[in-house]
Formats: C-alpha cells, sequence, structure tokens
C-alpha cells in the first residue's frame, strides 16, 4: 500500500472527482454541506463528501496494514525466542571414555556427574545449557586425584575422550 502523500492524495482527489462527475452530471444527484463558517452545495459538496470517505477509509487501512506488519513482526521475533528457548531447554548429552579405567573414577559435569562404569563409557545429561556459547568442565575423580578435562564450544560432545594418569 502506497504510504506517500504526494502518491495518495492525487489518487483521492481524482477518484472523488470522478466521482463528483458521475454523481452530479450522469444521475442529477445533489447534496449539500452547513457548518457555521460556511455552506456548500451540488456537485462540491458531493467531491467534499467523496473525498472525506476515502480519505477515512485509507487511513484505516493503511493504520489496519501497519499493526499487521508490526504484529507480524513481533510474531516473527517470538518464534525465534521460542527457537532460543527451546535449543536452551533441550537436554544435552556429553558421551565419552576415560582412560585407562578404574572402579573408583566418577565423572562430573558442571551440573551433573556419574560413576565410571566398567566399559569406560560415560553418558551425561546436561539440561539446560547451551553447549555452543560457552566452555563446560568435565572433572576425573580418580582415586584421590581431580583432572580437569575442558570442552569447547565448537568440540564434539559426544566424542569425548579423557587421558588421566595411571
Amino acid at each position: 500500500m502506497y504510504s506517500n502523500p504526494l502518491v495518495v492524495v492525487p489518487i483521492l482527489f481524482g477518484l472523488s472527482m470522478l466521482a463528483a462527475v458521475i454523481l452530479f452530471k450522469f444521475f442529477q444527484a445533489t447534496a449539500f454541506i452547513t457548518t457555521k463558517e460556511y455552506q456548500v452545495g451540488g456537485a462540491i459538496a458531493g467531491f467534499v463528501v467523496v473525498y472525506l470517505m476515502l480519505n477515512s477509509s485509507y487511513n484505516t487501512i493503511s493504520g489496519a496494514k501497519g499493526k499487521l506488519a508490526v504484529k507480524d513482526e513481533k510474531i516473527e521475533q517470538m518464534s525465534k525466542e521460542l527457537g532460543e528457548l527451546q535449543e536452551y531447554s533441550a537436554t544435552h548429552y556429553v558421551e565419552g571414555v576415560v582412560d585407562p579405567y578404574s572402579e573408583k573414577t566418577k565423572v562430573i559435569l558442571a551440573v551433573t556427574e556419574t560413576d565410571l562404569p566398567i566399559n569406560k563409557q560415560f553418558r551425561l545429561s546436561a539440561p539446560c545449557i547451551d553447549p555452543s556459547k560457552g566452555r563446560l568442565a568435565l572433572y576425573i575423580l580418580k582415586e584421590g586425584g581431580v583432572y580437569p578435562y575442558e570442552i569447547f564450544p565448537n568440540e564434539d560432545m559426544t566424542k569425548v575422550n579423557v587421558r588421566v594418569p595411571r
């Protein structure tokens, strides 16, 4: 919809003029407008009435289009935020192997921990974290020692391989 007044006003003017010619020349219509300041009748009164109706309709329609555009923009923004929230609330898993194996080894993610099973493989649930936005830390507790391991944002969290001293 055009919003430039240099385009809209002449179109409304032309349509009003056309309506006045048709109504008053071909259909012999009559119209009168009386206010405290002026009084007009005939084709000019019809022109003013049609122009005011078209202008009011245009303003209503263009205002509604503007509101719809704002609402569409807001819906798009909310959809994006929902997608980010769903990504944030999704559960991510950190999986890998600790070598060498020891019965007393515990693997700790900053928010959770697990005992290391005999096959040396672990899987930790990491709800409500976004691994692409920051580093994660694993701590391997093994027979009195603590061994930190850092997982970087671009690292594959499903193939972590941690080597700790014997």
